[in-house]
């Protein structure tokens, strides 16, 4: 009903179920087996290839851990890391989290329009009676989201909204958590408990190990030599090092292990805190669609019935937001909120929106007409300079990106039939 009217509405929809529904699990595997059964068949009835759809549903589902309001249980421990309340965490990702999926939900525009992919008939979508009568659903998040605003522990919030969603299955016959149903809820909830309680328990033995032998400090020792203090450098390298750890290991505990080998690199080189933690969270994540061991888009392929390896860098592509943001951030860190005024923010976050889009285009290879080569790089140029916040980059940005525009409305106009 939100966009399935909309060209690619399978893709749209499923990208905004796949954010909350992973603000809920805080996996990407499980996030998209969850969810692509069902958006991963329509996608492609809708016109995507396998491969696409496989990588929206990915890039999608992974990005549910880096969302607010609840983000997933690695920003918790970022919090008591940081000596910070949680609430400060879900703030200052709220603005790299909104480009992440607003870029994909371009990416998915412009494919479509070069493809030529519509909408579904408004007729096929569900009324709005439908909708209103299961709006209560969502009042637990937003529960756990005002007790989080309002300084009450995580704990505390989700016991809370624990008892509000036992409330709640009473409402409607079928959902009645009587004894048998809520065994079945309490065994899987321990199931999952235990999977995040030794991800934890083993990260910390790896923490300890490395903290304990010095490894932490040579490492650390090791990015500064090799970056030469070049904060650039040891951003990438920090980045490679933090994907590295995060294939195949759970986020939260990829986080842990990245952060306490070179959060304080980062920290060393004048980065702010809140940025550098942030920078090592949202790669820990991004490494479930991060080429060769992509193991969320690995996921998508299964369901997708496609190529693992072309529908991991099909993910990639989709999710370029999420590589290119938090370098941003990281060397202005005013997308994060952190000493920045309301104008600046405002006009960092708006350019961003425009080069994000700009960028998806030029990834697609369509703007207002399928675009060449030399346009699309000259995009790619433009969306970098935008994201990134200055006024020098975004002034130029802007003139490299209007011009692209010019070129293409000519182009269109010319071939427009007489």
């Amino acid at each position: 009903m939100v966009a399935g009217a909309s060209r690619g509405g399978p893709a749209k929809i499923a990208t905004l179920s796949s954010c909350l529904f992973g603000t809920l699990t805080g996996s990407a595997v499980a996030n998209v087996y969850a969810t692509g059964t069902f958006s991963i068949p329509l996608m492609k009835k809708s016109g995507f290839k396998p491969e696409f759809a496989g990588a929206v549903e990915a890039a999608a589902s992974t990005g549910g851990q880096i969302m607010p309001p609840i983000m997933g249980a690695a920003a918790f421990v970022m919090a008591d890391n940081l000596s910070v309340p949680y609430i400060k965490i879900a703030l200052a990702a709220l603005i790299p989290a909104v480009l992440y999926y607003y870029s994909i939900w371009m990416m998915i525009e412009f494919r479509c329009r070069r493809d030529g992919i519509n909408g579904e008939d408004r007729a096929d979508l569900p009324k709005w009676t439908f909708i209103r009568k299961r709006l209560y659903l969502f009042s637990p998040i937003v529960i756990l989201f005002t007790m989080l605003c309002l300084g009450y522990s995580p704990l505390l919030a989700c016991f809370s909204t624990i008892v509000l969603c036992f409330g709640l299955s009473f409402l409607k016959r079928d959902t009645w958590l009587l004894p048998k149903r809520l065994v079945e809820t309490f065994t899987d909830a321990g199931q999952s408990a235990c999977m995040v309680a030794v991800a934890l328990a083993g990260a910390g033995i790896i923490v300890v190990a490395v903290t304990k032998t010095g490894f932490a400090l040579t490492l650390g020792s090791m990015i500064l030599s090799l970056s030469h203090n070049i904060t650039m450098v040891a951003l990438i390298l920090i980045a490679i090092v933090t994907i590295i750890f995060g294939m195949g290991m759970p986020t939260t505990a990829s986080y842990v292990i990245a952060a306490a080998l070179s959060a304080t690199s980062l920290i060393q080189l004048g980065i702010n805190p809140m940025a550098a933690h942030l920078f090592i969270l949202y790669f820990a994540v991004i490494s479930n669609i991060t080429p060769p061991v992509a193991i969320a888009a690995y996921a998508g392929a299964n369901l997708a019935g496609s190529d693992p390896m072309k529908t991991g860098v099909e993910a990639f592509m989709v999710a370029m937001a999420g590589y290119l943001v938090p370098f941003m951030f990281v060397v202005n860190p005013v997308l994060v909120l952190q000493g920045a005024t309301t104008v600046q923010i405002v006009w960092s976050a708006t350019t961003a929106v425009l080069g994000v889009t700009l960028m998806a285009a030029g990834i697609q290879g369509y703007l207002k007409t399928s675009l060449p080569n030399w346009t699309r790089v000259l995009l790619i140029v433009s969306a970098i300079l935008l994201i990134d916040p200055g006024i020098m980059t975004d002034v130029i940005g802007l003139c490299v990106g209007v011009f692209v525009w010019f070129v293409q409305f000519k182009i269109s106009k010319d071939n427009k039939p007489a």
